[in-house]
């Protein structure tokens, strides 16, 4: 696959050879391509203390704010007036979005120990704010962070694909001659899941997907022949078209975690829906070892058998949550038949069938249900539709009536 070519200034650019930790005085050069735009800067906290900043949730409820272990891991201030931590609870247990803040390093390091990997780092100046903000849907991390700082950085391997898009400031990665640099607006993958990297930060605000690469087997398949899971190639994407899917999709998918913080839980299938959507863009932005293209054995397996098996199985399991990778299982074909098949005898998508037939078990709920003990938002929450707007337009535009008419009827 082609790459995206370098930027002056900012990508693949050269170096001094390190084999330790950065040198403090070393600064990547400036983007000569973009012109960062300096952001607001935060106002002091009042005494040092720093507060949390509270996301209202999108549906009324009774908003209390709590200390307590956050569900995302174990970590704590150590002492008070450095650190802190806080979320918005909803009565019922709905989902939050959990905010840290930091103003010593050594509590920074905890931090970032706790919710990445293992991390030494070396701040220069006066000047020292970490602030991490996190969501989560299915088995994706969504964090926004600023490190108001300059910030050299070593760390262990992270285990996970974090893919990362800069917001303001700057950042390098890598080790050796082979630094890798970004401005506003790039993303890349941090690292090789299974390898640790170094980096340098200055004044930098990103978004992040924090990503379990077993996520990206779920939707697609190693070509035949490599040894392994699905891997990534390359930490840069292939063009600029998919750097801006990367950005819609991220936004989507925060959007998405978001109407989920409800007075109750998220639904399972609907948050991990959208996990896999981040996955398959993962996939679509970076070049990989994936196979997406039929080949001729999978071409000779998406006859009419497979597409009845299929069916079949999304037919007896549309309560539940499914993936591709289960519906391939079932008919005992590839990922690729099976979305092969849908598109030459339905001309639809395995996810276009499943979702006709949840708006279709909607709709009986809402003929068989009446106006005064039934409604619309149970019956669609039930079937994994928690985008209400999104679920409106769907259901209008595969009977004709929006769903409130069905159940006045």
């Amino acid at each position: 696959m082609s790459r995206r070519p370098a930027q002056p200034g900012c990508r693949r650019g050269r170096a001094p050879q390190r084999t330790s930790m950065p040198n403090e005085s070393w600064r990547p050069p400036r983007c000569s391509s973009r012109h960062r735009t300096p952001g607001p800067v935060p106002r002091e906290p009042p005494e040092g203390i720093l507060g949390c900043l509270l996301r209202q949730p999108p549906t009324p409820g009774l908003v209390r704010l709590c200390s307590h272990n956050p569900p995302f891991g174990s970590w704590r201030a150590a002492t008070l007036g450095v650190a802190s931590t806080g979320a918005v609870c909803l009565e019922g247990g709905g989902r939050m979005t959990q905010v840290f803040e930091s103003t010593e390093i050594g509590a920074s390091e905890d931090l970032l120990r706790d919710k990445y990997s293992a991390m030494r780092l070396r701040a220069s100046g006066s000047r020292h704010l970490l602030r991490l903000e996190q969501d989560r849907i299915g088995r994706v991390r969504l964090d926004r962070t600023t490190f108001q700082m300059d910030l050299d950085l070593e760390a262990d391997p992270l285990g996970a694909l974090v893919v990362a898009r800069v917001v303001d400031g700057h950042a390098s990665y890598g080790r050796g001659a082979a630094q890798r640099r970004y401005c506003r607006g790039d993303v890349y993958v941090t690292a090789d899941p299974d390898a640790g990297f170094i980096a340098s930060l200055h004044d930098y605000q990103g978004e992040i997907a924090v990503l379990d690469p077993a996520l990206l087997g779920q939707v697609a398949e190693p070509a035949p022949g490599s040894h392994g899971p699905i891997r990534l190639l390359d930490h840069e994407p292939v063009s600029a078209q998919a750097t801006a899917m990367w950005r819609r999709t991220y936004r989507f998918a925060l959007a998405g975690s978001r109407a989920c913080a409800d007075a109750g839980a998220t639904r399972p299938f609907y948050a991990q829906a959208v996990a896999r959507l981040l996955a398959a863009a993962t996939l679509a932005t970076f070049p990989t070892t994936a196979l997406t293209e039929p080949t001729a054995a999978d071409r000779a397996a998406a006859d009419t058998r497979t597409l009845h098996r299929s069916t079949e199985f999304i037919e007896a399991h549309a309560i539940h949550d499914i993936s591709l990778r289960d519906i391939a299982d079932a008919s005992g074909v590839t990922i690729r038949a099976v979305q092969l098949a849908f598109r030459r005898h339905l001309d639809l998508t395995p996810t276009m069938y499943l979702r006709k037939v949840r708006l279709r078990h909607v709709r009986g709920g809402l003929v068989a249900g009446s106006p005064e003990m039934t409604t619309v938002t149970a019956v669609a929450s039930q079937w994994g539709f928690s985008n209400l707007g999104r679920f409106a337009a769907q259901y209008r535009a595969e009977f004709g009536e929006l769903p409130a008419q069905t159940l006045r009827r």
